[in-house]
């Protein structure tokens, strides 16, 4: 059992292994390793690769951490004292869209003293491996509790499905990345005893206030808009894949159109798109052709597209309600008369909300962050760093330390007991 062994350092020990690492790998030089091989797993521009692995790194440092296991509560010291647990066996099964997400899982279970087992994606297996190389020549004895696997999941693989059986009979929590039947069918295999955090299918979405849209600063809301919809492609969780545009402003929806599509052609030449796969493609296609067509039929919708391939795409849809898109730069506009009218129409995406990127003050954001919040949104930032997050620290609304942990409970019942003498 592995576990001892890392508990056994102290969990002091183990965060200042894993700062010193992390401070190590947001430097240009290791980032240079591992920015190509993730370029040729993903297609991302190196650009932005270089810059979120180092955003990354640089969001778990030492307070970052800290703040992850709770230091502010005494649970290290409590970890120490044989007071608090961790997980006997953690998995993590990563994603390949977006590089490097599953990190604060793993890193989380490494500062609560659990073995952790990563399962890579085949899309993208190298960072993980690349993260435990470096690990293991600053803290052996901390590499020794992280180990990196990749085989093919499901039951249609024979081999797989008997090696994942035999893992999750010893697994004593499971945090999952990935589409919603893959999270249930693992769940479902799990033993009854243990914890499991799923990170399944996500939306989020922009919206833009009418004094953001004053004609003096509606290419800076544009270009804004345009950076939430170009990182990453749309391709993570936190990616809008709508923008609701209050009415009231000096510029309206219509108008703002094109704009943006401007935008998004001038971040296409510092980022270009990745390569997309026929599928993709034909799925821009075929949604531009059924703009066209509600165009043609009066339904008040709007279209603005690439001059050339499927690079980017800006439609103004009528109908309110929030809804998956097809991803890779289609921007879907939706009128509304004012943003607090913005959970009337979240309805259906409930189960799905994450982040919400705003364009309008602070003052707005503050009193639209409770509305929100009840609506089943579980972050909030402002417009244009949706892709940008700050912390890992309750991600998804979670608080994934507390979930993972255990404590265990004393009773003094020596000053009771004569309540029950007869």
């Amino acid at each position: 059992m592995l576990a001892p062994v890392l508990r056994g350092r102290g969990s002091q020990a183990r965060l200042r292994s894993l700062a010193v690492l992390h401070q190590s790998l947001s430097g240009r030089e290791p980032r240079s390793e591992i920015v190509p091989l993730l370029h040729g797993a993903t297609g991302y521009p190196e650009r932005l690769l270089h810059r979120s692995v180092r955003d990354l790194f640089r969001s778990l440092d030492y307070p970052a951490m800290q703040s992850l296991i709770g230091a502010a509560t005494g649970m290290p010291a409590l970890l120490d004292q044989g007071e608090v647990f961790g997980p006997e066996l953690t998995v993590v099964v990563g994603s390949g869209n977006i590089p490097g997400a599953a990190l604060p899982s793993v890193v989380t279970a490494l500062l609560l003293g659990s073995p952790c087992m990563v399962k890579t994606s085949r899309v993208e297996p190298h960072f993980f491996p690349w993260y435990r190389s470096h690990l293991a020549r600053i803290d052996p004895a901390l590499a020794e509790g992280l180990m990196v696997a990749a085989w093919d999941g499901g039951h249609e693989h024979q081999e797989s499905a008997a090696l994942e059986s035999a893992l999750l009979a010893e697994t004593d929590a499971l945090i999952m990345y990935g589409g919603n039947a893959a999270l249930t069918s693992l769940r479902n295999r799990l033993p009854a005893h243990a914890r499991f955090i799923g990170y399944g299918h996500r939306i989020s979405f922009g919206a833009v206030g009418r004094e953001w849209l004053r004609r003096d600063r509606i290419r800076q809301t544009a270009a804004r808009v345009a950076l939430d919809a170009a990182l990453f492609d749309q391709q993570g969780c936190l990616s809008p894949q709508a923008f609701y545009v209050e009415e009231g402003g000096e510029v309206g929806a219509e108008e703002f159109g094109p704009t943006l599509g401007e935008a998004l052609a001038r971040i296409s030449i510092v980022l270009p798109r990745r390569p997309l796969s026929p599928a993709e493609t034909y799925s821009i296609h075929l949604y531009r052709a059924r703009m066209e067509m509600r165009a043609f039929g009066g339904e008040g919708t709007g279209l603005w597209v690439s001059p050339q391939g499927t690079a980017w795409t800006v439609a103004l849809d009528p109908v309110p309600a929030l809804r998956p898109c097809c991803l890779n730069r289609t921007v879907v506009l939706h009128d509304i008369p004012a943003l607090e009218e913005l959970p009337r129409h979240l309805g259906e995406a409930r189960s799905m909300l994450m982040s919400a990127s705003l364009g309008c003050s602070s003052l707005r954001r503050q009193q639209l962050a409770p509305i929100l919040g009840a609506a089943g949104v579980t972050r909030i930032c402002p417009l244009g760093y949706a892709q940008r997050p700050r912390s890992a620290h309750h991600h998804d609304g979670m608080d994934a330390a507390a979930l993972l942990t255990r404590r265990l409970t004393h009773l003094d019942f020596e000053s009771r007991i004569s309540d029950f003498e007869l």
